[in-house]
């Protein structure tokens, strides 16, 4: 494994940006397959399923009296499926960016504070993948491979309008 970092900065009052950083060379040297089988595969420093290698999460954001606006991007390298790292069977890197607007002020009376909003997410509308399943079988050798996948598309660009109450 090797480092994760992080980091917040801060431009005067209103402007202010976090950071988060992950790499991660997360390995397996061996495993046992699925089926009862009593023999072990032998892998070089094979990646660990669902463990990418790089993930980066940035937040701008913007506040002046009450409004808010903040845009918030993901990026993942790609992920290997199972823990064969059979390139068939990967989740595909991705970039996604998504936008929140938000105005919050204080009534008179009753309550704290009210915030009413919307988010708009997958602002750029990519098309990716961020989960699936996969498997793989074999009858005599482990070079004799059949590999199945099946993924999870998630939505293109959609939006949602929130409104919270403080007490």
């Amino acid at each position: 494994m090797r480092g994760v970092s992080g980091s917040q900065i801060r431009v005067q009052r209103a402007l202010n940006n976090v950071c988060a950083l992950a790499i991660c060379r997360a390995i397996i040297s061996s495993s046992s397959p699925s089926g009862g089988r009593s023999s072990q595969i032998k892998h070089k420093d094979t990646h660990i399923a669902f463990s990418p290698d790089f993930l980066l999460n940035n937040r701008f954001s913007f506040n002046y009296k009450g409004f808010e606006a903040a845009l918030q991007s993901q990026f993942v390298s790609k992920q290997y499926m199972t823990n064969a790292e059979v390139e068939e069977l990967t989740l595909d890197k991705y970039f996604v960016s998504n936008l929140n607007l938000a105005y919050s002020f204080r009534p008179k009376k009753v309550l704290k504070e009210v915030t009413v909003g919307f988010t708009v997410y997958n602002l750029f509308n990519e098309k990716y993948e961020n989960n699936g399943w996969a498997s793989s079988d074999y009858t005599d050798t482990v070079e004799n491979r059949g590999n199945y996948a099946g993924y999870a598309a998630q939505a293109g660009t959609n939006v949602m309008g929130h409104v919270s109450f403080r007490f």
